[in-house]
């Protein structure tokens, strides 16, 4: 039950004053919004122009409960399916609505999960939210990793909803904010009724920030959950099929990678099929899937200018293989990523030999697959100290470690006993998503 009684920072105030003027601005500054990704075509649902469905939600869920989850993007949203399948199961009379900001969260939902309502969170303007909330009237609301919106938090608040923080990650960043940000920040992680972080340090820095002892919990790491399992051997063969890698060769794929890195990925690759890899292991095919998709001419351009041909993930697809004189794919597709990192037979997981601070290691580990990173992991700290104490991920620092690292992995890995442990450590984990599941149905019941 939320403690009414917390008094709001007078910092609250003046953004809800501030942000309640926005909304008229908003609309006219529409023309100038950038439109990368179609963001100016979503820009009237996030100012209050509802969809259809969510204009008639009271008569679709009648009298059944509502449990609101919202995930920013694409990887919030594969953490938030995670939670829907526990919470369908336990709570089958239930409606289960997701809210993401990004049109590439909205995707991965629409493709991999099939949630009651999908719908854009609009901005964080008072009017806007209110709004919303009242016409949801949900009845929890589970927030993924730590996206505050103060607005959103204070209405619900008001309105006596029970809210839940999932997955609970406090960055280094976050752990040390700027003193004036400290009220609101300790305002916000206050309003949660239960907060449920990934890890024992996570603990100890959202209680430093000002969330209640008594309301926070050592939960486990719900990507563990998200990561699934291990990919089917068929699929694994299809793919490896259609890349045309059979026995002589092998797979390298390089996922969720920036630019500064790209060159050093190629480089490696080139080195490792100029006299590095064995006779016996045949030639390294390289998959490269750039984090973000603008980048895909210039990763096309980086491999071509190293003295190899390339095609894209489309096009191979459409074709029905790659050519057997072509060994480099870049991908230029969304939510493909998890299932071409189960086909590798070592995977690079990218934003790390760059200061990005790293992206998601598990996925490739959860598909049995060796997996080197760069140095910059700062946003999976927990991840990497976990995999890395379970010998599952290997650090790299450059070029000539990553193409000497790559060598090691195809050359001396136990691969059956490597997967052996990382289905054993991904099986400890899966608790996360029971926990925060069991307290939505407890709340669900009041």
């Amino acid at each position: 039950v939320h403690d009414k009684h917390i008094p709001e920072p007078f910092l609250l105030k003046i953004y809800s004053a501030l942000t309640g003027g926005l909304a008229p601005l908003c609309h006219l500054a529409k023309p100038f919004l950038k439109s990368y990704g179609g963001f100016r075509e979503t820009v009237p649902e996030r100012l209050g122009k509802f969809s259809p469905e969510l204009d008639k939600i009271r008569e679709i869920r009648g009298n059944r409960k509502l449990v609101w989850i919202h995930a920013v993007s694409v990887g919030e949203a594969a953490v938030a399916g995670a939670l829907l399948e526990p919470i369908r199961l336990k709570c089958p009379d239930s409606l289960v609505a997701i809210s993401t900001v990004t049109l590439t969260g909205r995707e991965f939902i629409n493709r991999n999960m099939k949630p009651d309502l999908l719908f854009f969170l609009p901005f964080d303007l008072p009017r806007v939210v209110n709004r919303l909330v009242d016409k949801l009237k949900p009845d929890c609301f589970i927030d993924i990793e730590v996206e505050l919106w103060p607005n959103l938090l204070r209405k619900l608040k008001r309105d006596g909803v029970p809210m839940a923080l999932a997955n609970g990650r406090i960055s280094d960043r976050a752990a040390n904010p700027p003193a004036i940000w400290k009220p609101i920040l300790s305002w916000a992680l206050s309003s949660f009724d239960a907060l449920f972080m990934r890890s024992s340090e996570d603990v100890e820095r959202v209680i430093a920030l000002g969330a209640p002892k008594n309301n926070v919990h050592l939960a486990g790491n719900l990507k563990f959950a998200a990561a699934g399992k291990p990919p089917n051997p068929d699929d694994r063969a299809k793919l490896r099929k259609i890349l045309n890698v059979f026995e002589q060769g092998r797979l390298m794929v390089a996922g969720s990678t920036h630019p500064g890195e790209d060159e050093q990925i190629i480089r490696a690759w080139t080195d490792l099929n100029n006299g590095m890899l064995p006779v016996n292991l045949g030639t390294m095919t390289l998959v490269i899937a750039p984090r973000h998709l603008e980048q895909v001419p210039n990763v096309v351009s980086l491999v071509r200018k190293s003295g190899n041909d390339v095609m894209l993930w489309t096009q191979v697809s459409k074709s029905g293989g790659l050519p057997s004189d072509i060994r480099a794919v870049v991908v230029d597709t969304i939510g493909e990523l998890i299932k071409l990192y189960g086909a590798a037979d070592v995977a690079f997981v990218g934003g790390s030999l760059v200061p990005r601070g790293g992206h998601n290691v598990l996925e490739p580990v959860a598909g049995g697959v060796p997996t080197l990173h760069g140095p910059s992991m700062s946003n999976f700290h927990d991840l990497v100290r976990v995999l890395g104490d379970a010998g599952l991920i290997i650090k790299v620092d450059d070029t000539e470690s990553l193409a000497r690292t790559a060598l090691e992995c195809l050359t001396g890995i136990d691969i059956d006993d490597y997967r052996r442990r990382s289905s054993d450590l991904i099986s400890r984990q899966l608790r996360a998503a029971e926990i925060i599941s069991d307290w939505v149905v407890t709340n669900l019941a009041r």
